[in-house]
């Protein structure tokens, strides 16, 4: 498994370009992903792809943690077979807040 903080700066972004370590650590195939907010954060945070995200177009969101407490993780896969690509997720967040992301590598 790998983490990863992304610290959002208000406009969409391709997660494997702005976690980008080295191009081979963010361009594995992932079997299962997961998504949540800190709890400090004030505003939601939008996911989508691949090739953009809004507000209002979008595929799913990470809420607003209610009282410094976030939801629980947004759990995407676990898939058997066919991977879940960084390059082809689009977030978008208001500018400094964080997005927590951990990966399992099929």
């Amino acid at each position: 498994m790998q983490h990863f903080v992304l610290t959002l700066d208000g406009t969409a972004q391709r997660l494997s370009s702005v976690l980008a370590v080295d191009n081979q650590q963010t361009r594995r195939p992932f079997r299962q992903i997961a998504f949540s907010a800190r709890a400090a954060n004030s505003n939601p945070i939008f996911i989508g792809g691949p090739d953009t995200v809004s507000a209002t177009d979008y595929g799913f969101r990470v809420n607003t943690p209610v009282m410094s407490v976030p939801d629980a993780p947004i759990i995407w896969g676990a898939y058997d077979s066919g991977p879940i690509k960084l390059e082809e997720i689009v977030v978008l967040g208001t500018d400094a807040e964080i997005l927590h992301i951990a990966a399992e590598e099929f």
